[in-house]
């Protein structure tokens, strides 16, 4: 196969979380964020087989918890729980008993499948979701935290995860990271909105600079910086949007795909429970979108995992 750097490229990474992702923003309540949370289980399948129809290959930042098989399991691997300066950062392990059969913590079958899909590569979201630029997280917290994945998620996809994605994008720590066998990380678009630390100090401009930055995606290289490579996103694909504004925002992606040179890359990034609560509809919009970029794109570029731009 071509290296990245002869080609132009499309890059697509999902974050799978489920339960894991909106501990500290959707509360205690096992029922909020339900229909979305469990309709992604469903998602997952569908999602390999849309990849497959359009010969894409992606890579899934799986939660390394995600791989354990129940609450037992969980307890036995996890590491200790970050001490966060914002003590509502931090896991509640009552969570067993709110969700005691784990529907929505857990889901090793379906990492099991991703790894054997064709094309798919299976990457690591922390092993339990940890916030890289929240106050209190130690070096110590995430060299324990990137063990416990490499273990939980090799056990189902049979090797060790190369590639990383941020919780809530907080690039930090690549260095441990590094050291700890990720070589390929994703690394934020352009702005300022996207740099900023501290999810739970986001403001109506930052939140209103985000949507925005939908419609202006930015193509990059991928480059080297404390010995991991960044994969920085382009746009995130917002599934949620209206007719004319999802449609808008397929253009404005398939106008930076048709720039695209040798080495340069377009990056599309999105949750499977983005598509839980209306799955039909919204697995039509990413067959849209992923379409509308490889027809748009120069002839020559080429899908490809995180694992390929690895050094």
């Amino acid at each position: 196969m071509l290296d990245p750097s002869a080609t132009p490229n499309l890059v697509v990474s999902l974050d799978f979380e489920l339960r894991w992702g909106v501990h500290d923003v959707m509360g205690d309540d096992i029922d909020t964020y339900r229909a979305e949370l469990e309709g992604a289980r469903a998602v997952v399948p569908a999602l390999l087989r849309l990849f497959e129809d359009l010969d894409v290959r992606a890579t899934w930042a799986c939660v390394g918890a995600l791989a354990c098989d129940d609450w037992q399991d969980y307890f036995a691997r996890a590491p200790a729980s970050p001490i966060y300066d914002d003590p509502a950062l931090r896991f509640d392990p009552r969570w067993a008993d709110r969700d005691p059969d784990g529907h929505q913590h857990f889901a090793p079958r379906l990492i099991e499948q991703i790894a054997k899909a064709p094309g798919q590569e299976v990457g690591s979201h922390t092993f339990g979701h940890i916030y890289f630029g929240e106050m209190g997280l130690m070096k110590r917290d995430v060299a324990a935290d990137a063990e416990a994945a490499r273990q939980a998620l090799a056990r189902r996809s049979g090797y060790a995860p190369r590639s990383l994605v941020f919780p809530r994008n907080q690039v930090h720590f690549l260095d441990t990271l590094g050291a700890h066998g990720i070589d390929v990380v994703r690394g934020n678009a352009p702005g300022w909105w996207w740099r900023r630390s501290g999810e739970r100090q986001r403001s109506t401009l930052l939140r209103t600079m985000r949507l925005l930055s939908t419609y202006r995606p930015h193509s990059g290289r991928a480059a080297r910086r404390d010995g991991v490579t960044q994969v920085n996103a382009s746009a995130f694909l917002r599934l949620n949007l209206g007719d004319a504004a999802f449609e808008q925002s397929c253009r404005a992606l398939e106008r930076s795909a048709r720039h695209l040179e040798a080495g340069d890359y377009l990056h599309v990034w999105f949750h499977p429970h983005n598509l839980g609560r209306n799955p039909n509809r919204q697995l039509a919009r990413v067959r849209r979108a992923l379409s509308g970029l490889r027809e748009a794109a120069p002839a020559s570029t080429r899908w490809r995992t995180f694992g390929e731009f690895a050094a």
